[in-house]
């Protein structure tokens, strides 16, 4: 068992840096109310491991109180992802949150890393985490950009055109429509200046009718003033493409997100509910640029073998037996909980 290391807002009950051992493991069993676990990595190097945090709260002073195991490392890096599938469905519908130390990390690491946790169905990361993901997804899109930039603006310039073309076929008839209304107006308008001016319309009559055409007349302007907006926008909409790569062209580097960078590229981040209809917890987050939407450069499709295909397919079937193992303990934790529970209020 290791202690918390850290500080902040630690329980005060006990001076953890001079009471002897025994003191503080006393204290921790008592007074210990567990909240969550907390999943931490600084590297990704195999034999370095990682640490698994109980974080709780003293029932005495209502302030931090935690400790931490250190996990087996794991043999490939790449099966970090299972292990924090491992971990969290053992946390038995605890939160669990992992905190990434980027400072020790190699920016490929934190890349590989950041998109292992958002797979894994941890309940939280850090907004540096998230980051991150930003960064990533900059970098991936202006990676293709500069790859083949005519495909790039072929695909975004697709993708607004599609069903644009017969919504501005519509617009642009209503639009004459309108104008031709418009101008019967004027002339009806005209006319009952003249039928009044000679007599042949009552002054009764002629107010009715004019403030009729009146009001038909200024709904009509309105109806052709964003019937205009909007034609206009759908024949921008064919340069948005042109303006993301000009925009991808002014930066020579994406080592670091910097705040000029997230606003010219980024339009929004929407982070979806956690989704738990397949068993594991997934939480999608969109990432929408400026001019272009949520655009995902298309990735080339790996085909597994036979071989690869059966090893994936066990290890699926291990992650279920897991997953039903891990329920089947946690009823059982619960059922023999209560029991001591009842025991206790009968004594």
């Amino acid at each position: 068992m290791r202690e918390c290391e850290r500080e902040d807002m630690l329980c005060t009950c006990v001076d953890w840096g001079k009471d002897d051992l025994a003191a503080r493991i006393h204290h921790i069993i008592c007074n210990f109310e567990f909240t969550g676990f907390e999943l931490e990595y600084t590297t990704l190097e195999p034999a370095e491991g990682c640490r698994l945090c109980r974080i709780g709260r003293c029932r005495i002073c209502g302030k931090r109180l935690c400790f931490g195991d250190d996990l087996p490392a794991m043999s490939n890096p790449d099966d970090l992802l299972a292990e924090i599938k491992a971990v969290k469905a053992a946390c038995g519908g605890k939160l669990l949150k992992v905190i990434i130390e980027t400072c020790l990390l190699t920016r490929e690491e934190k890349v590989k890393l950041c998109q292992i946790v958002s797979e894994s169905g941890a309940d939280y990361i850090k907004t540096s985490t998230v980051e991150k993901l930003v960064l990533a997804a900059i970098r991936e899109v202006s990676a293709y950009v500069m790859e083949d930039e005519k495909e790039f603006v072929r695909m975004v310039r697709d993708a607004a055109n599609a069903g644009q073309e017969q919504n501005a076929r519509e617009q642009k008839k209503r639009l004459r429509q309108v104008e031709k209304r418009i101008a019967e107006l004027d002339g009806l308008i005209k006319k009952l200046y003249e039928g009044n001016a000679t007599g042949k319309i009552p002054d009764k009559h002629f107010n009715r009718l004019l403030s009729e055409y009146d009001a038909e007349q200024s709904a009509l302007e309105q109806e052709a003033a964003g019937l205009n907006d909007g034609i206009t926008t759908q024949a921008e909409d064919s340069m948005r493409a042109q303006k993301f790569v000009s925009l991808v062209r002014r930066y020579t580097s994406f080592d670091e997100l910097t705040a000029p960078m997230l606003n010219e590229f980024i339009e929004k981040v929407v982070v979806h509910e956690a989704d738990k209809s397949t068993g594991d917890r997934r939480q999608k987050v969109d990432i929408y640029f400026n001019f272009i939407g949520c655009f995902v450069p298309p990735r080339q499709e790996v085909s597994l073998t036979a071989e690869e295909e059966a090893k994936a397919q066990k290890a699926l079937a291990a992650r279920n037996r897991e997953r039903e193992q891990n329920k089947l303990r946690m009823r059982r934790v619960r059922a023999a909980k209560k029991a001591a529970e009842q025991a206790s209020v009968t004594a």
